[in-house]
């Protein structure tokens, strides 16, 4: 749940640990997003075709969190100014790490 950071931030060494959200947010993921998805699910028997079916969603949300995180950090990075931007790269980083845990869709990759 808690994540270590050793690193350098402004040029000075720091140690600290901090709230793992992205691993928290993933591994909450599941394959319903929408009603028409549960109501695709309930319909299908169990087997195969239903298996299937949960799969590609997992799948797809295990792209699609990690696309919309890396949007909205690169939105901020764009906003923020020049003395904000380590952070975000260190945010970019952490996202970047994190997100190649499970997916190796580049949609899920954070670029500035």
């Amino acid at each position: 749940m808690f994540r270590r950071f050793d690193g350098t931030f402004g040029g000075e060494p720091v140690d600290f640990h901090h709230l793992d959200y992205i691993r928290i947010c993933l591994d909450s993921q599941d394959a319903l997003s929408t009603p028409e998805d549960r109501n695709a699910i309930l319909d299908t028997p169990a087997g195969p075709e239903r298996d299937a079916i949960l799969d590609a969603g997992y799948e797809a949300n295990m792209v699609a969190w990690p696309e919309r995180h890396a949007f909205r950090l690169s939105a901020a990075f764009q906003d923020a100014p020049e003395h904000g931007w380590e952070r975000f790269l260190w945010l970019c980083a952490y996202h970047n790490e994190t997100a190649a845990a499970y997916t190796a869709d580049p949609r899920a990759v954070c670029r500035f």
